[in-house]
């Protein structure tokens, strides 16, 4: 995937902090959703982090390219009424996994 994004014939060690930005810009602008680009650029930091590690390069482009992170809310509450109405419908394995879900976590 950082292929498609980088100049044609560009080694590891000519990748700068501006073609990680550039990434990062033209993740945003193809209208991917808000975590794509994150996951995208954790990827390539932990690459880039390898061939350091490895000597392979001097530093890594990706180490201060911070891009938004989610928008998306993960966490939901769910009522306790909702709960409590699907707990009457299910059976006795389902309201033990459900009940620990929501009330022990």
């Amino acid at each position: 995937m950082l292929l498609l994004y980088m100049p044609k014939g560009i080694t590891l060690n000519e990748i700068k902090l501006g073609h990680a930005k550039q990434l990062v810009e033209s993740l945003r602008e193809r209208g991917l959703a808000s975590s794509t680009p994150h996951k995208l650029v954790g990827f390539a930091r932990q690459f880039f982090q390898d061939a350091v590690d490895w000597e392979l390069i001097n530093t890594n482009p990706f180490a201060r390219v911070k891009p938004q992170g989610s928008l998306l809310k993960s966490n939901v509450e769910v009522p306790r009424e909702s709960i409590a109405q699907l707990l009457k419908v299910s059976v006795h394995v389902w309201q033990g996994i459900v009940g620990l879900c929501r009330f022990v976590g």
